[in-house]
Protein backbone atom coordinates (compact mmCIF):
# COMPACT_ATOMS: atom_id res chain seq x y z
CA UNK A 1 0.00 0.00 0.00
CA UNK A 2 3.08 2.09 0.02
CA UNK A 3 2.81 3.21 -3.77
CA UNK A 4 -0.83 4.24 -3.31
CA UNK A 5 -1.79 7.37 -4.80
CA UNK A 6 2.02 7.39 -6.62
CA UNK A 7 1.79 8.88 -10.38
CA UNK A 8 -1.28 8.21 -12.71
CA UNK A 9 -3.34 7.61 -10.07
CA UNK A 10 -5.70 11.13 -10.27
CA UNK A 11 -8.11 11.82 -12.76
CA UNK A 12 -9.04 15.90 -12.70
CA UNK A 13 -12.11 17.34 -14.67
CA UNK A 14 -14.40 14.12 -15.20
CA UNK A 15 -16.74 14.57 -17.65
CA UNK A 16 -18.94 12.10 -17.02
CA UNK A 17 -22.99 12.52 -15.94
CA UNK A 18 -23.35 9.15 -14.21
CA UNK A 19 -21.78 7.16 -11.44
CA UNK A 20 -21.17 4.09 -13.83
CA UNK A 21 -19.73 6.41 -16.52
CA UNK A 22 -17.54 7.98 -14.14
CA UNK A 23 -16.29 4.77 -13.05
CA UNK A 24 -15.28 3.76 -16.76
CA UNK A 25 -14.00 6.96 -17.18
CA UNK A 26 -11.50 6.96 -14.17
CA UNK A 27 -10.20 3.32 -15.19
CA UNK A 28 -10.14 3.84 -19.14
CA UNK A 29 -8.00 7.43 -18.39
CA UNK A 30 -5.93 6.54 -14.91
CA UNK A 31 -2.48 6.08 -16.28
CA UNK A 32 -1.87 3.57 -13.12
CA UNK A 33 -4.31 1.22 -15.16
CA UNK A 34 -2.48 1.28 -18.43
CA UNK A 35 -0.33 -1.74 -18.46
CA UNK A 36 -3.91 -3.80 -17.14
CA UNK A 37 -4.74 -6.94 -18.88
CA UNK A 38 -7.97 -6.25 -19.40
CA UNK A 39 -9.35 -2.73 -18.49
CA UNK A 40 -12.85 -3.78 -19.31
CA UNK A 41 -12.70 -6.81 -16.58
CA UNK A 42 -11.59 -4.43 -13.81
CA UNK A 43 -14.43 -1.76 -14.96
CA UNK A 44 -17.13 -4.50 -14.73
CA UNK A 45 -15.79 -5.68 -11.23
CA UNK A 46 -16.24 -2.02 -9.86
CA UNK A 47 -19.52 -1.84 -11.79
CA UNK A 48 -20.62 -4.83 -10.77
CA UNK A 49 -20.22 -4.09 -7.31
CA UNK A 50 -21.67 -0.62 -7.24
CA UNK A 51 -24.32 -1.95 -8.88
CA UNK A 52 -25.39 -4.31 -5.55
CA UNK A 53 -25.22 -1.01 -3.43
CA UNK A 54 -24.29 2.41 -4.14
CA UNK A 55 -20.72 3.14 -2.42
CA UNK A 56 -21.41 7.31 -2.04
CA UNK A 57 -20.54 8.02 1.72
CA UNK A 58 -21.99 11.43 1.93
CA UNK A 59 -20.42 14.86 1.47
CA UNK A 60 -19.70 15.06 -2.05
CA UNK A 61 -17.49 11.46 -1.77
CA UNK A 62 -17.87 7.64 -2.94
CA UNK A 63 -15.05 4.60 -2.70
CA UNK A 64 -15.92 2.18 -5.37
CA UNK A 65 -14.38 -0.78 -5.28
CA UNK A 66 -13.69 -4.36 -6.98
CA UNK A 67 -11.99 -7.46 -6.52
CA UNK A 68 -10.41 -8.97 -9.94
CA UNK A 69 -7.76 -11.08 -11.10
CA UNK A 70 -6.77 -8.48 -13.54
CA UNK A 71 -4.89 -6.27 -11.17
CA UNK A 72 -1.76 -7.43 -9.30
CA UNK A 73 -1.50 -5.26 -6.11
CA UNK A 74 -4.18 -3.30 -4.56
CA UNK A 75 -5.05 0.14 -6.40
CA UNK A 76 -6.36 3.33 -5.08
CA UNK A 77 -7.26 5.79 -8.15
CA UNK A 78 -9.09 9.13 -7.73
CA UNK A 79 -11.53 11.26 -10.15
CA UNK A 80 -12.30 14.58 -9.49
CA UNK A 81 -15.61 16.31 -10.72
CA UNK A 82 -16.12 19.79 -10.79
CA UNK A 83 -19.87 19.25 -11.18
CA UNK A 84 -20.73 16.56 -9.24
CA UNK A 85 -22.59 13.25 -10.06
CA UNK A 86 -25.16 11.84 -9.07
CA UNK A 87 -24.05 8.58 -6.87
CA UNK A 88 -27.34 7.63 -5.17
CA UNK A 89 -25.23 8.70 -2.01
CA UNK A 90 -26.68 8.52 1.59
CA UNK A 91 -27.48 12.13 1.60
CA UNK A 92 -27.99 12.62 -2.11
CA UNK A 93 -25.35 15.53 -2.47
CA UNK A 94 -23.57 15.18 -5.52
CA UNK A 95 -20.34 13.23 -5.43
CA UNK A 96 -16.93 15.46 -6.29
CA UNK A 97 -14.69 12.85 -5.50
CA UNK A 98 -14.57 9.36 -6.70
CA UNK A 99 -11.97 6.71 -5.53
CA UNK A 100 -11.74 3.79 -6.96
CA UNK A 101 -10.01 0.74 -4.83
CA UNK A 102 -9.01 -2.04 -7.08
CA UNK A 103 -7.57 -5.50 -5.73
CA UNK A 104 -6.64 -9.45 -6.43
CA UNK A 105 -8.35 -12.28 -4.41
CA UNK A 106 -6.84 -12.91 -1.54
CA UNK A 107 -5.85 -8.91 -0.50
CA UNK A 108 -9.36 -8.71 1.59
CA UNK A 109 -7.25 -7.18 5.09
CA UNK A 110 -5.63 -4.88 2.65
CA UNK A 111 -8.71 -3.55 1.21
CA UNK A 112 -9.98 -3.28 4.14
CA UNK A 113 -7.15 -1.45 5.76
CA UNK A 114 -7.27 1.12 2.67
CA UNK A 115 -10.99 1.43 2.68
CA UNK A 116 -10.80 2.78 6.43
CA UNK A 117 -7.88 4.79 6.10
CA UNK A 118 -9.88 6.50 3.17
CA UNK A 119 -12.81 7.11 5.07
CA UNK A 120 -10.57 8.87 7.56
CA UNK A 121 -9.20 11.16 5.69
CA UNK A 122 -12.32 12.13 3.70
CA UNK A 123 -14.44 12.90 7.17
CA UNK A 124 -12.22 16.50 6.75
CA UNK A 125 -14.27 18.67 4.93
CA UNK A 126 -11.10 21.05 5.03
CA UNK A 127 -9.01 18.96 3.21
CA UNK A 128 -11.69 17.41 0.72
CA UNK A 129 -12.01 21.22 -0.70
CA UNK A 130 -8.27 21.76 -1.21
CA UNK A 131 -8.05 18.64 -2.93
CA UNK A 132 -10.83 19.69 -5.23
CA UNK A 133 -9.61 23.10 -5.50
CA UNK A 134 -5.99 21.89 -6.02
CA UNK A 135 -4.70 22.56 -10.26
CA UNK A 136 -2.70 19.34 -10.89
CA UNK A 137 -2.81 15.81 -10.85
CA UNK A 138 0.52 15.66 -9.47
CA UNK A 139 -0.29 17.99 -5.96
CA UNK A 140 -3.43 16.14 -5.57
CA UNK A 141 -1.05 12.84 -5.66
CA UNK A 142 1.15 14.00 -2.86
CA UNK A 143 -1.69 15.50 -0.51
CA UNK A 144 -3.39 12.57 -0.77
CA UNK A 145 -0.64 10.00 -0.75
CA UNK A 146 0.36 12.48 2.44
CA UNK A 147 -3.01 11.71 4.17
CA UNK A 148 -3.64 7.84 3.79
CA UNK A 149 -0.10 7.35 4.95
CA UNK A 150 -0.87 9.18 7.87
CA UNK A 151 -4.32 7.64 8.25
CA UNK A 152 -2.85 4.22 7.55
CA UNK A 153 -0.63 4.25 10.09
CA UNK A 154 -3.44 3.32 12.76
CA UNK A 155 -4.51 0.60 10.77
CA UNK A 156 -1.13 -0.97 11.12
CA UNK A 157 -0.66 -4.09 13.25
CA UNK A 158 2.49 -4.16 15.30
CA UNK A 159 5.18 -6.49 13.98
CA UNK A 160 5.64 -9.81 15.83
Amino acid sequence: MKECFSGGTVVHNLTSQDKFSAIQEIIHKAPVFSGAKDTQKIKNAVIDREKMHSTGLGRGVAIAHGETEEVDNLTITLGISPGGIDFDACDKAPVKLIFIITHPPGMCSEYLIALAAITRVVRDKIFCHAVQRCPSSGEVEKMVCDAFKRSIKKYRLPAA
